[in-house]
């Protein structure tokens, strides 16, 4: 399991049109990766996604663009093509997909929240605590290959969840 060294080349990523957002370019960005704000945002403004703190998912570059260029997003409800994160680790048809830590920004994976559990052990009471979140961006509607582009539904969601067991 290897990150992906470069976002491929999508020329057309929008199947089918939802939302959609208009803006700038807050860094170079290209068709087909996943964009929102930055942790400190400008308003309409977009940046590639990744993992970092304060970001959030909106839509799918519509199109390449450099800083400061117009930049069109799809967002809720459309249907694009996305870059999975990994060269060798797909994502299965109806699978979650979140945004990904890869040095490659604007790239994807299967959301796996339960990986971290058990890391932790806590006393019998029923645990509340919310310890991790991650960023869907929405879900596949095919088989995406690893190191591959496939399509998904545009559904962008925070998800929190707990990585405690709980020992009774």
């Amino acid at each position: 399991m290897t990150d992906i060294a470069a976002f491929p080349t999508i020329r057309n990523p929008v199947d089918q049109i939802g939302l959609v957002l208009g803006g700038l370019a807050g860094e170079t960005i290209k068709a087909g990766q996943v964009v929102g704000y930055a942790a400190t945002g400008v308003t309409r403004t977009f940046v590639c996604m990744d993992e970092t703190a304060g970001e959030f998912p909106i839509g799918i570059a519509g199109h390449d663009a450099v800083s400061g260029e117009p930049l069109t997003v799809y967002g809720l409800g459309s249907v694009c093509r996305v870059a999975v994160a990994d060269d060798t680790t797909g994502i299965d048809a109806g699978s979650l997909v979140m945004t990904n830590a890869n040095a490659v920004k604007g790239t994807v994976c299967e959301f796996t929240p339960r990986a971290d559990l058990a890391s932790t052990v806590i006393d019998a009471t029923n645990d509340t605590t919310i310890d991790h979140h991650a960023w869907v961006v929405g879900y596949a509607i095919e088989d995406i290959p690893g190191d591959g582009t496939g399509l998904i539904v545009v559904c962008p969601i925070p998800v929190l969840y707990s990585d405690h067991a709980v020992v009774v």
